[in-house]
């Protein structure tokens, strides 16, 4: 894939108010679909800090983000906003217990807001409900069946795997832009 200049090769995956454990697994499972290095943030420094050693790194990764993106930090204002002034990709993942409610749209808003790339939006656990996401005038990508790996063959591997297209083909769109 050709990244175009400006624009990291590099995708966050960012959580709707989920837990980090979650949020973690998930990034896991798509780090395994799309064939690319899941990457640890580095665990000391300023939000910007962390951010400039992860864009030193070489890729294209995936890297979690384990805190809440629209939390305050102190001298760097927000996670959303450092996504954003990085031009930093990224993932919105919502967890199955919260995709009926408005963290989706209030954290895409957030990220539209602060002017980060956001390559689309992903459900993690749960039944896949198309016709109700597609209502929403989000950026679904698809779903992930969480915890337990899909069967192979089986409609919920093929669900995982149009995600990853998906995903790459938003991912690459927005990149060569």
């Amino acid at each position: 894939m050709e990244f175009a200049a400006g624009l990291a090769p590099q995708l966050v995956v960012a959580s709707a108010g989920g837990e980090p454990a979650s949020t973690l697994a998930a990034s896991r499972r798509l780090a395994a679909l799309l064939a690319l290095p899941l990457v640890p943030w580095p665990e000391t420094g300023t939000a910007t800090s962390r951010l400039a050693a992860q864009a030193g790194r070489g890729g294209p990764w995936l890297a979690p983000l384990l805190e809440d993106p629209g939390r305050w930090l102190e001298a760097d204002g927000r996670w959303a906003d450092l996504l954003g002034a990085w031009r930093q990709p990224t993932v919105l993942l919502v967890e199955e217990a919260v995709v009926d409610g408005g963290a989706a749209a209030a954290y895409s808003a957030l990220l539209t807001a602060s002017r980060a790339p956001l390559v689309g939006l992903v459900q993690w656990g749960g039944s896949w409900n198309w016709q109700a996401r597609s209502r929403e005038g989000l950026a679904w990508l698809g779903a992930l069946s969480g915890l337990t790996e899909p069967t192979a063959g089986s409609s919920q591997e093929e669900q995982e795997l149009a995600l990853a297209r998906a995903l790459m083909l938003c991912w690459e769109q927005l990149v060569n832009d």
